[in-house]
């Protein structure tokens, strides 16, 4: 699913940080919560489930905290 376009900017800075950040152990971002239903034209909240393919090693946690 593609983001709404209200949020897409969000979204892709989001994603990008966690590529970034992660490389090959991002396995996957999902939207969900009222914003991930097209007839939603206003939220308080944006929310993501990040899968991992593994652990996060020390310096990988680093990045995020920087990154995002």
């Amino acid at each position: 699913m593609k983001p709404p376009a209200y949020i897409q900017d969000i979204y892709q800075n989001f994603l990008d940080g966690l590529r970034a950040a992660l490389g090959d152990k991002l396995y996957g971002v999902y939207l969900y919560g009222a914003v991930a239903f097209p007839e939603t034209t206003h939220t308080g909240d944006i929310d993501f489930h990040v899968n991992l393919k593994g652990l996060l090693t020390e310096e990988q946690h680093a990045a995020l905290v920087d990154n995002l």
